[in-house]
């Protein structure tokens, strides 16, 4: 631990390094994003805006990349403004009925973004099913992102869950532009963030071993 802040003092100094020499380094972009990541998915958010300005700013005028860094950063800078921030998640049910968001007030819940083809999920899934399944504290919301609905209807079908599934209300907008997404930052999936009862988000980034972390600290106050 006390190693931790030189650490991450190295870890800046080596952005700067990386994006000073962005003309001769094609993999400066690649490394400086996944270190500001890195930073983000830690919680160190003071930290991961630093490196994603620093980023912005090196790529600001290069033509092939100020767009998609641009967009990127938005993005991040988006998904860490949840953090404390009240959230608005709608769209349908699978039968069709628009989700009540507002009836979930006064619970925990756990809002995770997926499609079906990605790799990652179905690990994901297990995790939460494993982890959030008998707890009665927190509600699961599943956020679907599949552009084609046929196609995550027939996964369903194959993979039933009892959590609840939302969908895009407009199906003629691609998942990843539903208004869930854009307004959540959503650029990868799975994404998961935690809503308290008041209907303010506490965490996010919460896959893997963070999860149950999340939930202990959180809704059960055992960590």
């Amino acid at each position: 631990d006390e190693q931790q802040p030189q650490a991450i003092d190295q870890l800046m100094a080596k952005i700067g390094e990386r994006l000073d020499t962005v003309d001769k380094d094609p993999t400066a972009l690649e490394f400086a994003m996944r270190t500001a990541q890195y930073l983000e998915f830690s919680a160190r958010y003071d930290l991961a805006r630093e490196a994603y300005g620093r980023i912005l700013d090196a790529f600001s005028e290069d033509p092939m990349n100020s767009t998609v860094v641009r967009t990127s950063v938005e993005y991040a800078n988006r998904r860490m403004d949840l953090v404390g921030q009240s959230v608005l998640i709608d769209g349908n049910l699978i039968d069709g009925r628009p989700f009540p968001w507002e009836a979930l007030r006064d619970k925990w819940v756990l809002v995770t973004f997926w499609t079906s083809w990605h790799p990652d999920w179905p690990a994901e899934y297990q995790s939460i099913r494993r982890h959030l399944a008998g707890d009665e504290a927190v509600e699961v919301v599943l956020v679907n992102l599949d552009d084609d609905r046929n196609l995550v209807e027939r996964y369903l079908q194959e993979h039933p869950t009892s959590f609840t599934m939302v969908f895009n209300s407009d199906a003629d907008v691609p998942g990843f532009s539903s208004g869930n997404a854009v307004r959540c930052g959503v650029e990868a999936v799975p994404f998961s963030l935690l809503v308290d009862p008041q209907g303010v988000v506490v965490d996010i980034h919460l896959m893997g071993d963070r999860l149950p972390d999340a939930i202990g600290q959180w809704v059960h106050g055992t960590q």
